[in-house]
């Protein structure tokens, strides 16, 4: 998470590795897998929290250490500028909120405080809000919603997207009972 922020801040992360636009990598490199691997570490730390505030091993007094860390992670998922990743925290903070009670108000009110961090981010860097909200309506039918209240072309979410599903359904009408595998898709891609 330091690192993360200290790539945000200078350009550059502990290793020298630079900033890839607006992309943060933190110790990843060029793979842009940073907000993916905090995403699915959260709901994970999220139950190791419980499961030891429970067991009576650490107390109700580090919940403020624990609430800045969340928020921190949150904002860093944001700032890595993967939209997959985001929405899958947000996924499963909406799920912590509707199951939980116990850690409903705790969650909510990092939740808030990381929202309202974001849009300031989102408003003094407008590149991060065109690479998060900007593009993901450009790219998708979203934006055929929001100017004709229809969708006007038959793709699933992008063309590209669109692509990948149809080759991948008629690569299951061609090998229904074996399938191809995940190492060879994008073999049969191509064809």
């Amino acid at each position: 998470i330091f690192d993360g922020y200290l790539q945000f801040f200078t350009g550059k992360n502990i290793q020298g590795y630079l900033i890839q636009g607006t992309r943060i990598s933190s110790f990843f490199g060029k793979e842009l897998i940073l907000g993916s691997y905090l995403s699915r570490l959260m709901p994970v730390f999220f139950a190791s929290i419980i499961y030891l505030n429970k067991k009576k091993i650490i107390s109700i007094n580090y919940l403020f250490f624990y609430g800045l860390l969340f928020i921190l992670v949150d904002v860093l998922i944001y700032l890595s500028g993967e939209r997959a990743s985001f929405f899958y925290l947000n996924f499963s903070t909406f799920f912590l909120l509707i199951f939980l009670n116990d850690y409903k108000k705790f969650r909510l009110i990092t939740f808030l405080i990381s929202l309202i961090l974001i849009i300031l981010v989102s408003v003094s860097k407008p590149e991060y809000k065109n690479r998060m909200i900007n593009n993901t309506i450009e790219n998708s039918f979203i934006k055929n919603l929001i100017s004709s209240n229809k969708v006007s072309s038959n793709t699933l979410f992008t063309t590209e997207h669109d692509a990948l599903y149809s080759s991948a359904y008629k690569m299951f009408l061609k090998n229904k009972h074996l399938g191809v595998g995940p190492k060879l898709f994008r073999y049969e891609c191509y064809k």
